[in-house]
């Protein structure tokens, strides 16, 4: 994807951080959060993981950070608006 591509995950993602300094949880709890704001998201929490960090530099451009975390047996994902 070039930086000027535009996906729903990417402007429901920036729409979601609007007003909210950090979220933090699993991919599939940030899909069950997102689902009901767009359609033609990724269909579970690890695909929405990869395109998610596949974004991350059009993300950085919308001043949203992203970090894998440690959960145990679980990845956990934090989204940081900068």
């Amino acid at each position: 994807q070039t930086a000027t591509t535009r996906t729903p995950l990417l402007d429901t993602v920036v729409a979601f951080m609007d007003g909210r300094d950090a979220w933090e949880g699993t991919a599939s709890e940030l899909l069950s959060t997102l689902e009901p704001l767009t359609s033609g998201l990724p269909t579970d929490g690890t695909r929405l993981s990869k395109e998610l960090f596949g974004l991350a530099s059009q993300l950085a451009a919308r001043e949203i950070g992203i970090e894998r975390l440690p959960r145990g047996r679980q990845r956990g994902i934090r989204l940081v608006r900068r």
